[in-house]
């Protein structure tokens, strides 16, 4: 159990700075990473969204056009925002365990880093 080096206090609580931003910057970075390269990529889930839409004609197939491109748009987006939420909060944990300071005092409101 951590207690606080000021006042021995048990009450303590972890704020989670780092993480918590470096979750949320990962995140949208790779969310519009993400989206980006799969709009850059859609001629694939166009091409298969053309082939569904054939069976409906002309308006068939541009409407799978669209739906196939963002539908890869959204995926990726998806994707990519899980993948660097993911690893902004494991660089924000190490922010946390190692430069600030991650916990604080709920009686005497001082912060310091578990040692």
């Amino acid at each position: 159990m951590t207690t606080c080096p000021n006042c021995n206090s048990t009450r303590i609580d972890k704020r989670n700075y780092g993480k918590r931003t470096g979750a949320a910057v990962g995140g949208t970075a790779g969310a519009v990473g993400g989206g980006a390269a799969a709009v850059g990529g859609a001629a694939a889930g166009g091409k298969a969204g053309a082939a569904l839409g054939a069976f409906a004609g002309p308006v068939g197939i541009l409407a799978g056009v669209a739906v196939g491109t963002v539908t890869g748009a959204i995926a990726g987006a998806l994707a990519g925002g899980t993948i660097g939420a993911t690893t902004g909060a494991i660089a924000g944990r190490a922010i946390d365990e190692h430069i600030l300071n991650n916990y604080k005092c709920m009686a005497c409101k001082h912060t310091f880093n578990e040692e």
